[in-house]
């Protein structure tokens, strides 16, 4: 049987969260998670829709400067080429940000039923 000088990772957690029930001590460390996760995933759906605003209106401009007379506006296709390269980034960025909020609530759900078994300990 271990001791706590075999365990001084669990010691801590007992520690800091009060309890000194191992299941009680990771109830209260999934608990503690779950509400830091919830507040990056608020943090990045906030990003994730700046950064949809900012390609919808890029994706605008860059139809305006598609339409353009050329001839009349010299820089307009170096321009375009620019803002193109911008949105496309802009665009992958997007996804990634998509994907990541997909795993975080993923690891939420998973959080909450390792709540849900330990609750069976009481």
């Amino acid at each position: 049987m271990a001791n706590n000088n075999e365990t001084p990772h669990l010691t801590e957690l007992k520690n800091v969260s009060g309890c000194q029930e191992l299941h009680k001590a990771f109830k209260f460390l999934y608990g503690h998670e779950h509400v830091e996760d919830e507040a990056f995933i608020r943090f990045l759906a906030q990003k994730r829709d700046e950064l949809q605003s900012t390609i919808e209106q890029k994706t605008g401009r860059l139809a305006e400067l598609w339409d353009l007379n050329h001839d009349d506006e010299e820089s307009a296709g170096d321009v375009y080429d620019c803002e193109h390269k911008v949105l496309v980034r802009l665009r992958g960025r997007l996804e990634v940000i998509r994907a990541l909020l997909f795993e975080l609530r993923q690891g939420l759900t998973e959080k909450e039923e390792n709540i849900s078994i330990l609750d069976v300990y009481g």
